[in-house]
């Protein structure tokens, strides 16, 4: 057993279509002095294909969020929180185990950053509850209420030089 040779083959055949091979060597034979490589090979078109159209997929996306005239973000959990718990726990849960995962120029901009970079992995403690701290949790429990979906929601917030913000947001979770 040779071990990891694996490579990947394109070839163009009459019709100019092309197909992707992988294969891996699996052994070696030797036989009256001639060596012959035995090899297995699947063809992975398909597969190379899904890649390519994920990734452009990928880049719309990435493009459709950096050019948007709106702040735009998503945050994620350190650790899942169950949908079955009250509201309250749930929201504690999510201060304690929320942090912005991504979001764009406009947003991070409207923060008080200058860069996204400034800004993600940032806690939403400190995003969301840095005044008005009653309203916002009464925003969040609305949120949990209606099954993790607000529109039109009008918060006031500081930002990190002290400046007031007002935003109208939409918040799908």
């Amino acid at each position: 057993l040779l071990g990891d040779l694996h490579h990947e083959a394109y070839l163009d055949t009459k019709r100019l279509l092309i197909f992707v091979y992988t294969g891996v060597v699996v052994s070696i034979l030797c036989a009256k002095a001639r060596q012959v490589a035995i090899s297995i090979t699947s063809d992975i078109t398909e597969q190379k294909n899904a890649e390519e159209k994920l990734k452009e997929s990928d880049d719309r996306y990435r493009a459709f969020i950096a050019n948007s005239s709106e702040g735009i973000w998503r945050y994620e959990l350190d650790e899942p929180i169950p949908v079955t718990l009250p509201a309250d726990e749930q929201i504690e849960l999510l201060y304690r185990r929320g942090y912005l995962a991504e979001c764009n120029e406009v947003f991070a901009r409207s923060h008080g950053r200058t860069s996204v970079d400034e800004i993600l992995g940032e806690r939403l403690t400190v995003l969301l509850v840095r005044s008005d701290a009653e309203k916002i949790i009464e925003y969040s429990r609305l949120f949990v209420r209606s099954g993790y979906r607000l529109i039109g929601m009008e918060t006031r917030e500081v930002d990190i030089h002290g400046n007031t913000k007002y935003f109208m947001s939409n918040l799908i979770g």
